[in-house]
């Protein structure tokens, strides 16, 4: 499995990676800090080595999440696309569900969507 993880905090990067390598150990991870750098990193990989996931925070500098999310949705209707964010303000996950993320998950909640997220369970 690749995962292309964005957030602008790296505290919060390394806890995403953590989650998700305790879950699929082998997997390999490409990490951005911006939503620009999502979309070009998505772009970069997606003929050679395309990523299966992205977990995307939603408030960041330069292109924020529902920016990238629209963006690259528009090239692939398929990747899951995560949205991890403390940001739970109904009008942003009603944006993000609009753009077609596949799950909205506040970065403070428990875990347990992500197995099947990751199609573990």
């Amino acid at each position: 499995m690749r995962a292309l993880i964005v957030d602008d905090s790296a505290l919060s990067r390394m806890m995403i990676c953590k989650k998700v390598k305790t879950l699929v150990p082998d997997v390999t991870i490409v990490q951005g800090v911006n939503g620009q750098e999502a979309v070009d990193k998505y772009n970069s990989f997606k003929d050679s080595e395309p990523f299966d996931v992205i977990f995307i925070d939603c408030l960041m500098p330069i292109k924020d999440g529902l920016e990238a999310l629209e963006e690259i949705r528009n090239i692939d209707t398929d990747i899951k696309i995560i949205m991890l964010t403390a940001n739970i303000q109904d009008k942003v996950k009603k944006r993000a569900e609009d753009l077609g993320c596949t799950a909205f998950l506040n970065k403070t909640q428990d875990d347990s969507k992500l197995p099947s997220l990751l199609g573990l369970s």
